[in-house]
């Protein structure tokens, strides 16, 4: 679950990172967190109170935990793309 998370974070983010260039590090702080809540809270929804019934610790130490990537990668990614830009532009 972890490698397509990732790959979907990564993918999904540089998409919206091209369509809203440049962009500051409080707008990836802002989609990072944003994208993990409705995340966590569509799984609880599924898993804790649902049809797979898992107790919330559980919920946390299984699948949980994987999310907390997801504003990690996001702030990275924007600070990628934002230290290309600089680099370019010194370099012309």
């Amino acid at each position: 679950m972890a490698i397509i998370v990732a790959s979907t974070v990564v993918i999904l983010t540089t998409r919206f990172y091209k369509k809203y260039y440049p962009v500051n590090i409080i707008l990836a702080v802002f989609l990072g967190t944003i994208w993990m809540g409705i995340s966590l809270l569509l799984d609880l929804l599924i898993f804790v109170k649902g049809p797979l019934e898992m107790t919330l610790e559980a919920y946390i130490a299984d699948i949980g935990v994987v999310y907390a990537m997801i504003p990690v990668i996001a702030i990275s990614l924007s600070r990628l793309t934002n230290g290309k830009a600089r680099s370019r532009v010194k370099k012309s």
